[in-house]
């Protein structure tokens, strides 16, 4: 049976300005963003949020010229205007706000146009934050503890409290793009959060699949914020694969030493046999490392993933 090829988010290969200089152009950024995938020997790629239009439209032809596929696409895509830097959170698609949640709603269908054009099938998405009790700071905080704190517990409680209400406003959000979807063949992979104030756990994931039952709505399992959220107490660490694995259409790889993550595989703590044993048959499979690292710890990392298959595959 062959097996997924491994892609590269392309948040590894962005590059900064110069701190002292101006602003780069977008042929520089987008000859930079070229000349580290070149360096990655990767040849499968995953284009996030931090691409801006002007850059995309030198990137992908280039892409093509080389032979580089794109197997998805991350939530919202291209760089929405007037913002100095993408986000996955940049709109809040969960928001009690309408005006909000339209605008969430507005470039994600702009992500989802893009899709389609480049012949994308999966939609990385983040559904959204409980913005009442948005906190960013608390979930890794616990899991440096290892364990489910009074504090932690407390601040589930009152998520638990006014969770439905953000669900709902979910629901509006993904009924307006789940119709879109099925016209532009475009799937919308709902990403296991990092945070406990964010949207949808495993429970929340489940009834938003059965609420939406036939429309191309699927999962992708990121493996640093499922260990994050394990060491928490918050959630399983597989528990997300095991409940969805029918609907899965991916998954980010990277390692952790701790809730310390977005590392090459293979530079952490994680255990790269029984995650690539959980994830067989995952149709994408995506490095999501920060470009702080070298092209080279990127190459020993795939080096080391694709032996780790080879001897699962035996």
């Amino acid at each position: 049976m062959e097996q997924t090829p491994l892609a590269l988010s392309t948040v590894w290969a962005q590059i900064k300005r110069p701190l002292d200089g101006p602003a780069l152009q977008p042929a520089e950024v987008a000859s930079g963003i070229l000349e580290r995938i070149d360096d990655s020997g990767i040849r499968h790629l995953e284009l996030e949020y931090r691409l801006r239009r002007e850059v995309l439209d030198i990137v992908v032809p280039e892409l093509a010229q080389r032979g580089i596929g794109i197997v998805s696409l991350h939530n919202y895509i291209p760089t929405p205007p007037g913002m100095a830097t993408g986000s996955g959170d940049a709109f809040n698609l969960a928001h009690l706000d309408k005006e909000e949640r339209a605008l969430a709603v507005k470039h994600a269908a702009i992500s989802m146009e893009l899709a389609s054009d480049l012949e994308v099938g999966a939609l990385v998405l983040h559904l959204g934050q409980i913005t009442d009790v948005l906190d960013k700071k608390i979930t890794p905080a616990t899991a440096r503890q290892g364990q489910l704190t009074a504090e932690m517990a407390e601040h589930l409680a009152l998520r638990a409290g006014i969770a439905a209400r953000h669900m709902d406003a979910a629901s509006f959000s993904l009924e307006r793009l789940l119709s879109r979807a099925e016209k532009l063949g475009v799937s919308l992979a709902l990403e296991n959060r990092n945070h406990a104030s964010e949207l949808p756990n495993a429970a929340e994931a489940a009834l938003l699949f059965e609420r939406f039952e036939g429309a191309r709505l699927g999962a992708w399992y990121d493996t640093g914020h499922a260990y994050t959220q394990a060491l928490a107490g918050v959630a399983q660490v597989d528990e997300w694969v095991h409940l969805f694995r029918d609907k899965l259409l991916g998954a980010h790889l990277h390692d952790s030493i701790g809730p310390d993550d977005h590392m090459p595989p293979g530079m952490g703590e994680r255990d790269w046999p029984e995650i690539l044993r959980l994830l067989e048959g995952c149709p994408r499979m995506v490095l999501e490392v920060r470009p702080m690292y070298e092209a080279g710890q990127i190459r020993d990392s795939v080096e080391m993933l694709e032996d780790v298959r080879a001897g699962l595959s035996r």
